[in-house]
């Protein structure tokens, strides 16, 4: 299996994992032949790619975060949550119901995460356009428990980080969706006016409903920065709630790596790129660490450059040497090669080889 960008799909190329609609309904089946409308339709929808079993990849197996089954009830569940509080924003009982789900998803979330304990986040998202909140919203609430667990929470702590990520844009909803969903960069105005949502999810959500005072606070916070540059109070360091920091740095990296109608999706190791750029500036360098170490930069499955001119697909990664990882070399200076794998980190011919960049798609 391997990733192929929405520009590069090729008709007859073999779906290696199901693609979802808006509503959580099968667009394409994994083992479908892609033809030329589909992907066409797949661009306009605003999924970054795809992943493909092919000749180069048939012996690469990309591990899942959580299944996807999970993915679409967790996105179905806050979806139902939003929608709700959008049309009766003023009735808090459906809400408290929705919580209580809430709370049994993000358990499904950890117990999944736990279980399957991955060693390192290899995997890009297929979000749309449509569905980019949602979608977005149950990823930050992976990626932070990810990253609450490296960090040692306890199960309480990482099950209160857990609902303040999946909520932590539910202030959106009391602004204008004209300016949320807009396909352009804002003004200064809306901008300013997108701000306010992080105060407007606090204040809904502190009045009375069932979460933890914790989560609200959070919620509250997300977008402040480790140097006071932030909003919407200026907070700087321990002052910031660490699950706010937590969710400040996932929150960035998965926006980073989305396609949205305004800009292309960054590749993982453009998005890490950023995130430690600004270690100590907008994020805490103790989340940035842990960041660091469990998410991939080149992911499985991703054709890469090397710096020796050799050109391969990674088909493993290792912890706290991830621009190290193990490479199925099909092409030297451009010129097919008898295949051969390349181990940078512990290949000692290779100690001074590095990745240069990835590759879109073959």
């Amino acid at each position: 299996m391997r990733f192929v960008d929405v520009d590069t799909i090729k008709e007859g190329m073999e779906l290696a994992k199901t693609i979802y609609g808006k509503n959580g309904e099968v667009m394409l089946r994994k083992g479908t032949f892609i033809k030329n409308p589909f992907a066409k339709r797949l661009k306009q929808l605003g999924y970054p790619g795809i992943y493909i079993n092919d000749a180069f990849s048939e012996d690469i197996i990309i591990e899942e975060i959580i299944s996807e089954e999970l993915r679409q009830k967790a996105t179905f569940t806050i979806k139902k949550i939003f929608n709700s509080i959008e049309s009766n924003p003023t009735i808090n009982k459906n809400l408290n119901s929705n919580i209580t789900a809430l709370k049994s998803i993000i358990d499904e979330i950890m117990s999944q995460i736990i279980s399957t304990d991955i060693a390192l986040v290899n995997i890009r998202d297929l979000k749309n356009f449509d569905d980019y909140t949602y979608y977005h919203s149950v990823n930050v609430a992976v990626l932070s428990i990810l990253i609450g667990r490296a960090l040692g929470l306890k199960e309480d702590q990482l099950r209160e980080l857990g609902i303040s990520a999946i909520l932590h844009d539910v202030g959106k909803i009391f602004i204008g969706a004209e300016i949320i969903n807009k396909p352009d960069v804002l003004t200064m105005e809306e901008y300013e006016m997108v701000k306010e949502h992080s105060r407007e999810g606090y204040k809904y959500l502190k009045d009375d409903f069932n979460v933890p005072s914790k989560v609200y606070v959070s919620i509250l916070q997300h977008h402040e920065n480790y140097d006071g540059k932030g909003y919407p109070s200026g907070l700087s360091k321990e002052q910031i709630f660490l699950y706010a920091r937590i969710i400040s740095v996932a929150d960035v990296y998965d926006a980073l790596t989305s396609e949205r109608p305004y800009k292309r999706a960054e590749a993982p190791n453009k998005a890490l790129e950023y995130i430690l750029q600004n270690e100590g500036k907008k994020f805490d360098p103790q989340v940035v660490k842990v960041i660091s170490e469990k998410f991939a930069p080149f992911p499985v499955g991703t054709f890469v450059k090397l710096s020796n001119g050799m050109m391969g697909i990674v088909v493993e990664n290792f912890s706290n040497t991830c621009l190290k990882p193990k490479i199925k070399i099909f092409w030297q200076d451009g010129k097919p090669v008898t295949q051969v794998l390349v181990n940078l980190r512990d290949d000692e011919i290779y100690k001074d080889v590095e990745v240069l960049s990835s590759i879109s798609g073959l």
